[in-house]
């Protein structure tokens, strides 16, 4: 009996060369606030989402650093200014308080994000030699196979798309 818990622990200590599956993601990244507008406190947003009206079906949105917990505020109102997004959030109320959010996501839990259409496309951020993003388009000679359970997306890339 001594000796299987040994082993047991043998073996944990080396790893069971098993993936750990990464956890699902909560939030979704709709926004990065790159700036302020004006003095009462107005995010100046880079838009990441395809329908940038979806905010005003929203009635909060959660900001915070990328891989940090966010916080939720409430969404005064939003409007488009050339080809930015400018947000006012609930207790955000001076060009400070809003410099303070430079740089942070704009968030929406996932369960709030409007259902692809048919036919998109996979955004996967690369790793070591090539950690930039990259596309993969989600069709048939494409993807190969979709594990979610494994949490893996098997593809043959087509010629010259890295």
């Amino acid at each position: 009996m001594r000796q299987a818990a040994k082993q047991s622990a043998a073996r944990q200590a080396r790893g069971s060369g098993a993936q750990r599956r990464a956890p699902e993601p909560r939030y979704l990244a709709v926004g990065q606030v790159i700036g302020v507008h004006g003095v009462h406190g107005e995010l100046k947003v880079q838009i990441l989402t395809d329908d940038p009206h979806r905010f005003g079906r929203l009635e909060r949105v959660f900001v915070g650093p990328d891989g940090a917990e966010p916080l939720r505020y409430g969404l005064e109102h939003y409007r488009l200014h050339q080809k930015w997004l400018l947000l006012k959030l609930e207790g955000v109320d001076d060009r400070e308080g809003a410099a303070a959010l430079r740089g942070q996501l704009v968030v929406i839990p996932m369960e709030e994000a409007i259902p692809l259409e048919e036919g998109d496309v996979y955004v996967v951020q690369g790793i070591s030699p090539l950690p930039r993003e990259i596309l993969i388009p989600a069709i048939a000679g494409v993807v190969q196979k979709v594990d979610l359970e494994a949490g893996q997306l098997i593809v043959e890339l087509p010629e010259g798309l890295l």
